[in-house]
């Protein structure tokens, strides 16, 4: 997995770029190096950096308009050091894409401190961000369980937001049959009207899951073990990492909410995997709001089906009543004809 931090250096002065490449350690910071803006921006649009270290005097620019060129040249806006050998009046440090900033003559302690310092205040504002948007998104599911009895939309909303807060290429819930054979596949955020049933041994990832009653990780599908047997199967798509999250409801495994994303070099972090389990368990309550939903319906259409019988019953009697009744007049004056005709004839 690549953890390395992307350093651009953009200084003049050889001896500092020696320097600074003997302070950061080659396993942690991959370092490039030019010595003017222009060539700077040029290495930022082929391949982002995650920090800038620039000399203000060697950039040939003013450091303003570096900083503009550099936000135009990058979504993710990179940390920002700035060197200079005295704090003057002419340059304004205190711009708030400055991250930092270090005086020459530049001491190895106080260097390594400074990166570290910006990286650490970078990884919080992200974890802010992070969390904020976990936030919203659960909230989001929230509002669709409690605003509505359709629990078509309701699974609908809940992998919709998933997947877009993951990058999932594919966020599926999955509702087992009681014998763990099969799977229907009840909500997926790219079909809204989804109606497939899977064959659980196809999916040993998910059998997995369903049979340990534990979140299940692959992290590289053409290399995971548990995956070699359907190899053939998955060599095609273009993800390489699935999660599969149980749901549980009353201590019985009644679906999976199933994953696939797109992994370049970096595993699901602690968050996610956190998020996804609260989702899991928000999904099981959606679950079970539907079975009740389902339940009520069915004893719903029942009664109304008795009621109906019944109706019919009250009808065909009343009906069978009134046929008698004019059955009897006709019996009868049937009856008083056939009398009349027999008198009429012995007479």
């Amino acid at each position: 997995m690549d953890t390395q931090k992307k350093v651009l250096l953009v200084e003049k002065d050889n001896a500092i770029w020696h320097f600074v490449q003997s302070v950061l350690k080659k396993d942690v910071y991959d370092l490039d190096f030019v010595d003017n803006a222009r060539d700077a921006i040029i290495k930022i649009q082929n391949n982002p950096k995650d920090l800038i270290l620039f000399d203000c005097n060697s950039l040939g620019v003013n450091m303003s308009e570096f900083i503009s060129l550099i936000k135009n040249s990058t979504d993710n806006m990179p940390g920002i050091i700035a060197i200079t050998k005295n704090i003057n009046d002419d340059i304004d440090y205190t711009q708030p894409t400055v991250n930092d900033l270090i005086t020459k003559p530049l001491n190895s302690t106080e260097l390594q401190y400074r990166i570290n310092r910006v990286f650490d205040r970078r990884n919080m504002i992200d974890l802010l961000n992070k969390d904020r948007a976990d936030s919203e998104a659960l909230l989001q599911i929230s509002k669709a369980v409690s605003s509505t009895l359709s629990s078509k939309e309701i699974f609908y909303i809940i992998v919709k937001e998933v997947a877009t807060l993951i990058d999932a290429t594919r966020c599926s819930i999955f509702r087992v049959t009681h014998d763990k054979k099969f799977a229907q596949v009840i909500a997926s955020h790219d079909t809204p009207d989804i109606h497939l049933e899977i064959m659980i041994d196809n999916y040993p990832e998910v059998k997995k899951a369903l049979e340990t009653r534990e979140m299940v990780i692959v992290q590289y599908i053409l290399s995971d073990p548990l995956m070699k047997d359907v190899q053939e199967n998955v060599k095609t798509i273009k993800d390489n990492a699935i999660v599969v999250i149980p749901i549980i409801l009353k201590d019985n495994v009644i679906g999976t909410l199933f994953l696939r994303s797109v992994r370049d070099n970096k595993f699901f972090s602690e968050r996610e995997l956190k998020f996804l389990k609260v989702v899991a368990h928000i999904a099981a309550n959606a679950l079970d709001n539907a079975f009740l939903y389902e339940n009520l319906e069915s004893t719903r259409l029942q009664l109304v089906q008795s009621e109906r019988i019944r109706a019919l019953g009250e009808l065909a009697t009343g009906v069978a009543h009134n046929f008698n009744n004019l059955l009897s007049g006709i019996l009868g004056h049937t009856q008083m004809l056939l009398s009349k005709s027999l008198d009429t004839a012995t007479s």
